[in-house]
């Protein structure tokens, strides 16, 4: 019976020995007994960045006491590999060394973050980890494990269109009015026109003005007003007839004045309007007068509306009155002529043909800018601008624009050139901040673009979308969406799925006919697992961007359907 026992205690001891490291390179035959683990198990890169926990676990009585070992990341990929650092352990009983130890009876583990920059050949890698073992002076090679599949890219399908600002603006107003405006004075309780009243120079002012406006087929004389007024002091009876007379020998010099310039045809636009007392224009006249006790008439004006009422109470503040009667009264028989004038300028028509004759050099700096708008030619277009910056060189629409037409045909350089002639001009202008951010981005600036952007943020929603863009590159996917917020673009919907708003998305993308668009609709039903419509919008998207085939074959966010036939059928 004894011997029996320990026959059993010798068959244990050698099963522990047989399951535990008895040496060093006993570590290799059982390494199934080591669990290494990636998370994410599926790679993503995000703002150019691959970034990975690795964890590596030792069971107990596993490391032996006399073994070093290094572990390397390794990503491979197609062309390459990108090797991390390494990290080394020890055994409890190895001299001298530094490194994390991991004891045999107890086992251990260690953690390792790697951050690995991304480029778009690593999307169907692999990460592995590469093991070597160190006894004494011998180093043997232990081989790779994978621990983690390639890379989920998706935020790479960001499309780079950032969006430049035309200065639109001009203040040129096809038609506008004029008016000149004369008066002559009458003598008290008369109606005829006095000679030396029709040598003021407002007279021949305005006598001026209607002849030459009649002659110039641009404008309009619309109407020829004459307003005659009586002073409100005396009988009413009396005010009203003078006031008629004023008006009627006001008229008549007009005409007489039509007469000898041969003026024909325009005794209808002359329009006479009577004021029998004008108490309006005493009452203004009286606001702006120095004379003593004014707030007191002007009190008098407020209490009473029956005009011989006011006279009475008026000429009651008898001192004042006397000033009244000889300041403010005689300037109040009168009579007022006004010109009213329209012009009527270029019309649409008018600037095409212009700029088909490429004949600009008439035009001002507004007529040119509108100019601009009306025609449909770009290279008519881009010669009124250019003529704009010719004869206004401090004018900064003129280059401003001249750059988002070169932006828009893909002349980066020559965009880039009209937008630091713009910034010259006003180094704060917020719309030329913003296009020159455009073609920085475009040129892969993006640092030196999104300081312009927030510079220039109150510029416009192009700004914004601009913006989002960027974060997009960047890994701020919630910021992202909020800045592409009312585009209703591909970016919009590629924002919200990057922070998880899968069916927002795709409301997003339903209004998007790109194959972009489609692709991630597929992108999202993968993620859903619904075949149908991976396949559906995957046809579509390839056959509106057949780039798109390689672009899928090569996703890790269709892993579940790389193997299945029809996704196979659509891709290759």
């Amino acid at each position: 019976m004894k011997k029996i026992w320990l026959n059993l205690v010798v068959i244990s001891f050698s099963a522990i020995a047989l399951s535990s490291c008895s040496s060093p390179e006993k570590m290799k035959e059982l390494e199934a007994q080591m669990s290494m683990k990636a998370t994410p198990e599926v790679l993503v890169a995000k703002a150019d960045t691959i970034e990975a926990t690795i964890t590596v676990t030792f069971p107990a009585k596993y490391f032996h006491k006399k073994a070093t070992v290094e572990f390397t990341p390794v990503l491979k990929y197609d062309g390459g590999e990108f090797v991390c650092e390494s990290k080394m352990l020890q055994g409890e009983s190895v001299k001298g060394g530094t490194n994390t130890v991991i004891r045999f009876e107890a086992g251990g583990s260690y953690t390792q973050t790697v951050k690995i920059p991304f480029k778009m050949e690593m999307r169907s890698a692999t990460l592995e980890m590469r093991k070597k073992l160190i006894v004494g002076d011998k180093n043997i090679s232990w081989g790779d494990n994978k621990i983690a599949d390639g890379v989920i890219a998706t935020y790479k399908l960001v499309v780079v269109d950032p969006k430049v600002i035309k200065m639109v603006q001009d203040s040129y107003v096809m038609n506008t009015s004029d008016q000149k405006m004369a008066e002559i004075l009458f003598e008290m309780s008369k109606d005829v026109v006095r000679a030396k009243e029709l040598k003021k120079d407002e007279i021949k002012t305005i006598q001026d003005y209607i002849a030459a406006s009649l002659k110039d087929s641009t404008k309009k004389v619309k109407q020829i007003g004459i307003s005659a007024y009586a002073s409100p002091d005396g009988p009413l009876d009396m005010n009203e007839k003078l006031s008629k007379g004023r008006g009627a020998s006001s008229q008549k010099f007009m005409k007489e004045f039509f007469k000898k310039s041969k003026i024909k045809g325009v005794d209808s636009i002359v329009n006479v309007q009577t004021t029998s007392e004008d108490w309006d224009g005493f009452k203004s006249l009286m606001e702006k007068s120095s004379i003593q006790d004014k707030e007191l008439v002007l009190r008098v004006l407020t209490m009473y509306s029956d005009p011989i009422v006011r006279e009475k109470e008026i000429k009651n503040i008898s001192k004042t009155y006397t000033q009244i009667a000889e300041t403010v009264l005689p300037l109040l028989r009168r009579a007022k002529f006004a010109a009213e004038v329209s012009t009527e300028g270029r019309n649409d028509a008018d600037f095409k043909a212009l700029a088909a004759a490429n004949t600009l050099d008439s035009l001002s700096l507004e007529e040119l800018h509108y100019a601009a708008k009306v025609v449909d030619n770009k290279d008519q277009q881009i010669a009124i601008y250019k003529k704009a910056a010719e004869k206004f060189p401090t004018d900064i629409r003129a280059f401003n624009n001249l750059g988002v037409v070169a932006f828009n045909n893909g002349n980066m350089a020559e965009a880039k050139s009209q937008f630091e002639k713009g910034l010259a001009i006003n180094k704060d202008n917020s719309v030329v901040k913003n296009n020159m951010g455009a073609v920085l981005l475009i040129e892969g600036n993006v640092n030196e673009a999104e300081k312009l952007f927030v510079e220039a943020v109150d510029a416009g929603k192009e700004v914004r979308y601009n913006l989002g863009i960027i974060s997009i590159m960047k890994g701020k996917y919630e910021p992202a969406t909020d800045y592409f917020g009312g585009s209703e673009s591909f970016n919009q919907g590629l924002g919200l799925y990057l922070v998880n708003k899968g069916e927002e998305a795709k409301k997003i993308l339903d209004k998007v006919d790109t194959g972009k668009a489609f692709y991630l609709k597929a992108v999202i039903a993968a993620r859903q697992g619904v075949e149908v419509e991976v396949l559906n919008n995957l046809r579509t998207a390839v056959g509106k961007d057949a780039s798109l085939k390689a672009y899928a074959m090569k996703d890790m966010e269709f892993s579940s359907f790389l193997q299945n036939e029809a996704f196979k059928a659509l891709v290759q």
